[in-house]
């Protein structure tokens, strides 16, 4: 029985399929190899592809592990350098202060002799006879200036020079 075509409906091209040659066996079987072919490369690329995105990913954890690692570490020595520099910074602080303080209490002590020592050593003026040759002598307030008086002449000294006159 055969099938009648329908009629064209009315105000539409009419569209001719494409045919498509008939194909034997052997041409279905080297088609159906060449498909296999394909996807059995495809698969492989894939694979491949996966790998490398595998070993991608890993390579790229582990620089990033390491790298979190060497700014751990750096950041933590770089914390324990600045705490050593901390406490010796105080420590010589601490040092200097003890040393003022000394200085500040031996310069006291200092002054205070050298003010009882010329309060002792001033005899006034005129000089008089202290004993044998020597008829005087006077050491200023600040203990570096000084005269002598005896029989023989002046003794005049300075910080700087000590002379017969």
């Amino acid at each position: 029985m055969s099938v009648s075509p329908e009629p064209p409906v009315p105000g539409t091209p009419q569209r001719a399929k494409p045919r498509r040659p008939a194909r034997g066996d052997e041409e279905m079987a080297k088609l159906h190899w060449a498909k296999a072919e394909v996807r059995q490369a495809l698969r492989e690329r894939a694979r491949l592809f996966e790998r490398l995105a595998v070993w991608s990913f890993l390579v790229t954890v582990a620089l990033l592990g390491f790298g979190g690692y060497y700014v751990a570490s750096a950041d933590t020595q770089s914390q324990a350098q600045s705490e050593e520099q901390s406490k010796a910074l105080e420590t010589q602080r601490q040092s200097a202060a003890a040393a003022q303080a000394k200085v500040k209490d031996l310069a006291t002590a200092f002054e205070a002799a050298k003010q009882t020592l010329a309060g002792k050593i001033i005899l006034g003026w005129p000089p008089r006879r202290v004993g044998g040759s020597l008829l005087g002598s006077s050491i200023a307030p600040d203990g570096r200036t000084g005269w002598a008086v005896g029989e023989g002449g002046t003794i005049g000294c300075d910080s700087s020079l000590c002379g017969v006159s």
